[in-house]
């Protein structure tokens, strides 16, 4: 089940938090196939071709490393995170409201990645999405034992999947026409 929290933003800072990571943390910058090139990621399950982001936090002791996205369901709970320099204003600001936030990236897609179905892996979770940009399609999806559901996320709006279940899954898809960008993490 996909919730939307009360919670909300103002949607220029999220622009402008994106825009100083494009801007004073290229550095920082992962492409998935150049940095991860993980085999699975051209498969029919995956296809993150042009997907890329920033590592908000890293379980590396080097926190200058530009931390790619896992696909791998690892069981590191929020003990083995660490903040890199990313974690400041507009970021800090939504982190602050949860507890025990791990795994966090800004990720963005271009029209025709997806990740396909996972599942909470070992350390059971809660998922969280902040839109930064959007493109009016469904990309963000749930599935239980209920069913499927969906959403056209907006930004301004923060959206959880509860992934406590072994039967749930989500998946992202952007089948636009324009990129999405988001900030994705973790908490318990």
């Amino acid at each position: 089940m996909i919730t939307t929290l009360e919670l909300t933003y103002n949607p220029q800072d999220a622009v402008a938090y994106l825009k100083q990571l494009q801007t004073d943390y290229e550095h920082y910058h992962w492409h998935y196939i150049k940095d991860h090139n993980d085999t699975r990621s051209l498969s029919d399950h995956f296809s993150l071709k042009t997907m890329h982001g920033y590592g908000l936090q890293t379980i590396y002791n080097d926190l200058a490393f530009p931390y790619h996205c896992d696909i791998d369901p690892h069981d590191e709970g929020p003990e083995y995170f660490k903040d890199t320099a990313l974690v400041f204003g507009f970021f800090k600001m939504i982190k602050d409201n949860f507890n025990n936030v791990f795994r966090s990236f800004v990720m963005t897609f271009e029209p025709g990645d997806y990740i396909g179905k996972w599942t909470a892996g070992v350390k059971p979770h809660i998922r969280v999405f902040v839109p930064l940009v959007t493109n009016g399609t469904n990309w963000l999806r749930a599935y239980d034992s209920n069913g499927h559901y969906s959403v056209v996320p907006e930004v301004g709006k923060i959206y959880t999947i509860d992934m406590l279940d072994k039967t749930s899954y989500a998946n992202i898809v952007n089948e636009g026409n324009e990129n999405i960008s988001f900030i994705m993490f973790s908490t318990l």
